[in-house]
C-alpha cells in the first residue's frame, strides 16, 4: 500500500508544477500606451535584407541587423501592402536597437520610396484591433517580451 502513495504523490506534485507554470502572468500591462512604456521610441533606417514570415530583418548603414514585427498577415493583404526585399526604407515604432548587434521593434510605420505603411497609432493602439483587444490580435509591444 505503501507504494501506492508514492507515484499518486509524484503526480499530485506534477500537475501543481505545471499548473503554476502555465497560470498567467499578472504584471502584464493593462493597455498598449502603458506596455509601449517598456520600450523607447525608435526610429531605424536601412535595406530589407530578408523577410520571415511577418518579421522583416532590416540592415543598418553601420551594420547592425534589426528584426522588425511587422502585425498580422491579413492586415497587410487587407490594406495591399508589399514590402519587398532590397528596399530602402524607414521604420518608425517601438523596439530596442543594441549597440553591438542590432536589435527588436514593432513597426509603428515604414516608408520608402513611394510607399507609406501605417500599423499604430500616435499611442501605439494597433489599427487593426480595437483597444480593449490589441493583445489578442497578435501584436504584444511590451518589454516583458525581451525578458523570455
Amino acid at each position: 500500500m505503501r507504494h501506492a502513495k508514492l507515484p499518486t504523490l509524484l503526480i499530485a506534485v506534477l500537475m501543481i508544477s505545471v499548473a503554476s507554470y502555465a497560470a498567467p502572468q499578472q504584471d502584464q500591462p493593462a493597455n498598449a500606451a502603458e506596455a509601449k512604456k517598456d520600450l523607447k521610441r525608435v526610429s531605424v533606417k536601412g535595406k530589407v535584407e530578408k523577410i520571415e514570415g511577418q518579421r522583416a530583418v532590416v540592415k543598418t548603414d553601420d551594420g547592425k541587423k534589426v528584426t522588425v514585427h511587422l502585425g498580422p498577415q491579413k492586415y497587410w493583404r487587407d490594406k495591399g501592402y508589399r514590402l519587398p526585399r532590397g528596399a530602402q526604407i524607414t521604420v518608425d515604432g517601438w523596439g530596442e536597437v543594441w549597440d553591438d548587434d542590432g536589435g527588436y521593434m514593432y513597426a509603428g510605420g515604414i516608408h520608402g520610396d513611394g510607399f507609406h505603411f501605417e500599423f499604430m497609432d500616435s499611442e501605439g493602439y494597433p489599427y487593426w484591433a480595437s483597444r480593449d483587444d490589441w493583445r489578442d490580435e497578435g501584436w504584444y509591444p511590451c518589454g516583458s517580451f525581451f525578458q523570455l
